[in-house]
């Protein structure tokens, strides 16, 4: 895992938060990209700030894939989860 602190410097205005730099990147857990936070707060007015986890592990693209093969492509995906109803006797979902 990566703990990446953004934020703004001192001299820096938040206007859409478009000028958000990466202030640290060298945190190796939460507790430790917490403290510097609080530091870079502290110690040298930044604002804005923010922790991003990066998770550096390898997605699993295979259920994305295999929805497109099922489904045709993601945008036929369904948005909802099936209702059931209790009084069909034989296990129909009802859309």
């Amino acid at each position: 895992m990566e703990y990446v602190i953004w934020g703004l410097t001192a001299n820096q205005v938040a206007d859409l938060d478009l000028n958000e730099k990466p202030l640290y990147t060298k945190a190796t857990s939460m507790d430790e990209a917490r403290k510097i936070m609080r530091i870079l707060e502290e110690k040298h007015d930044c604002h804005a700030l923010r922790i991003q986890v990066i998770d550096g592990s390898i997605p699993d693209f295979t259920k994305a894939i295999n929805a497109w093969c099922i489904w045709g492509s993601v945008a036929a995906l369904p948005t909802h989860a099936p209702t059931h109803d209790n009084n069909n006797k034989k296990g129909k979902t009802n859309d």
